[in-house]
């Protein structure tokens, strides 16, 4: 598979999770579908465990994808979340890395970076990002 066929496969996946369409997100997944987040030791197998877990998620978040790198069957994202239901909230970032199979998502991997504030020490030498 091209690199370009992945990384617009890894598009679809984030633009049907951003308009609520779990199930569409879940036609782009591989039959073998996993789906690991390493920070709190969790793993999602197949395709209806997927499509569940997010439909059953709290909140409804907005997804936009702010860099994505794709090579060959391999792509990565940076997407930033924002819960429709609650605007003031912080949003939340994600960097993924996705697997294909066969034209569909056969791996990925999420790590969800929780922000914390820099420390005071090292203000001489850095800006603040907004």
């Amino acid at each position: 598979m091209s690199a370009a066929s992945s990384r617009q496969t890894v598009e679809q996946f984030w633009q049907r999770l951003s308009t609520f369409d779990f199930a569409g997100a879940g036609d782009l997944l591989h039959e073998d579908y996993v789906c690991e987040w390493p920070q709190s030791r969790e793993r999602i197998r197949g395709r209806a465990n997927f499509v569940a877990l997010n439909a059953a998620y709290p909140g409804r978040w907005v997804i936009a994808i702010e860099r994505i790198v794709a090579c060959g069957d391999q792509v990565v994202t940076e997407v930033t979340m924002r819960n429709q239901l609650a605007p003031a909230q912080v949003p939340v970032v994600a960097v993924s890395f996705f697997e294909l199979n066969s034209g569909k998502i056969r791996y990925e991997r999420d790590y969800w970076p929780e922000p914390y504030a820099a420390p005071a020490d090292r203000a001489q030498w850095v800006e603040p990002l907004q």
